[in-house]
């Protein structure tokens, strides 16, 4: 796959209320800047969907904090895919 515009940085779990395990990773752009969560920066979510209600967990089993309101997302190759697939769909528009 060619470099999108997309990159990640460290990998982690996310757990669902049921306690099922998704792997997941917070999204950055290709030169490694992360990409902050603006709704949960801004506190714009009710405090019941904070980032502290975000089940996180280390490849050890350790739950953190997203603290820095990183974006967090299945994979960096996933939302590249979405970014082309969109970028493909304004092509087709303009013709």
């Amino acid at each position: 796959m060619a470099q999108g515009p997309f990159s990640s940085r460290e990998s982690f779990f996310v757990h669902d209320r049921e306690g099922n395990a998704y792997p997941a990773t917070f999204l950055t752009y290709a030169d490694g800047t992360p990409i902050v969560d603006e709704v949960l920066e801004r506190g714009l979510l009710d405090k019941s969907y904070g980032p502290e209600r975000l089940a996180l967990y280390d490849k050890d089993g350790k739950r953190f904090v997203n603290t820095s309101h990183y974006l967090v997302v299945p994979s960096a190759d996933y939302m590249n895919e979405i970014f082309a697939r969109g970028q493909d769909s304004e092509v087709d528009d303009e013709e």
